[in-house]
């Protein structure tokens, strides 16, 4: 399932947010956009003239879903309520889904304060007045296009094979704060990229998001370097073939603005050579967990593959098996380098737990 581009409006009670996003579906939908709204509620609305989502359907959303705790109404036209399975189920004829709340999501967020305060943007995109409707509108189609232009030829991996050897139990079951990492990685990919898969163990039932397709490592034992080929080969299936961006499983802090860097990064080169990956600036080391590999890689991992030993047990390494047809290294800025930490020991889970959850994350 396809996963259409998703923009949350947040911000605290009577801040406005069903009264701008009003206006903005209203402008979008006039400039021939087929936009999608989603209000996330503490309790579905009552009946009458006067409920919110009804206001986003005057305005031209198509579909409207309103969501609270255990239940999904869907006007205009459940398994599960995560932001990207609605997205992914209801809306994936749209072109862009305009959500209200998820503050906590891993969506990018337009943020409103009090009454008459500027619009925060996402990152470090600026502030606009909330009444400025056309350049607000402006924004969210530069924005839109920016989103489809990264995702245009890539599809989303996160890889779980391994044998956990120094954790004790599979890194695939990972939780921090009551949340499967698998399924959050899946819900990043998914919203990035619009499609995830799964490559390697299959995941426990009710981890992951419904549109992340789980498929089994067609060469087990053979480590990242097999998981990769296989991603590679399943993205070649479609009418063209496509890159992957390979996410491992044991990554929790991984976020929005660190993905974003890897494939803009990936995305400003017109010579991509067969891989883009980031460089962890503490290490020095290129991470080949979270890199993106394009098509042509494929034939290089797998012949390398071919001729080593891992059939004895020894597996490859992914760069040695990419050799000299080019790697893109993209240096991490240093304030984003807690993001590249990976988690192998129970030790490294708690240092990892604790602040985390201590910051409800």
């Amino acid at each position: 399932m396809m996963v259409p581009p998703t923009l949350c409006v947040t911000g605290p009670s009577g801040s406005g947010k069903t009264h701008l996003l009003e206006r903005l579906i209203a402008r979008l939908s006039r400039q021939g956009l087929h936009v999608a709204g989603i209000k996330h509620c503490h309790h579905l609305d009552r009946v009458g003239s006067d409920k919110d989502s009804d206001r986003l359907g005057r305005a031209g959303a198509r579909p409207v879903i309103a969501v609270a705790d255990g239940a999904v109404e869907i006007r205009a036209a459940c398994s599960g309520t995560s932001l990207v399975d609605l997205a992914a189920m209801f809306c994936r004829d749209c072109d862009l889904v305009l959500a209200e709340g998820y503050k906590q999501s891993i969506h990018d967020k337009i943020r409103l304060a009090g009454p008459g305060r500027p619009v925060q943007l996402p990152t470090t995109a600026g502030r606009i007045d909330r009444d400025d409707t056309d350049s607000l509108a402006a924004w969210v189609t530069d924005w839109l296009e920016r989103r489809l232009a990264l995702r245009s030829d890539l599809i989303g991996v996160v890889l779980t094979g391994g044998t956990s050897g120094r954790m004790g139990f599979d890194k695939s079951r990972l939780r921090i704060a009551g949340r499967s990492v698998l399924g959050s990685l899946c819900e990043l990919l998914a919203d990035r990229l619009g499609r995830v898969m799964i490559i390697g163990r299959r995941p426990a039932e009710g981890d992951v998001p419904a549109c992340a397709r789980w498929h089994p490592d067609d060469m087990p034992g053979g480590g990242p370097a097999g998981g990769i080929a296989t991603a590679l080969r399943i993205a070649a299936e479609g009418d063209r073939a496509m890159g992957v961006c390979i996410v491992a499983c044991d990554m929790p802090l991984l976020r929005g603005d660190l993905l974003d860097y890897l494939l803009a990064g990936r995305s400003s080169s017109a010579d991509r050579g067969q891989a883009t990956a980031v460089v962890n600036p503490r290490t020095g080391r290129l991470e080949t967990l979270l890199a993106v590999y394009e098509p042509q890689a494929r034939r290089y991992i797998e012949s390398a593959m071919e001729t080593s030993d891992a059939a004895a047990g020894k597996k490859p390494s992914v760069w040695k098996c990419l050799g000299a047809a080019g790697v893109r290294r993209l240096d991490v800025p240093d304030a984003l380098a807690d993001q590249l930490a990976n988690v192998n020991t129970p030790q490294e889970l708690e240092a990892i737990r604790l602040p985390t959850e201590a910051n409800g994350m």
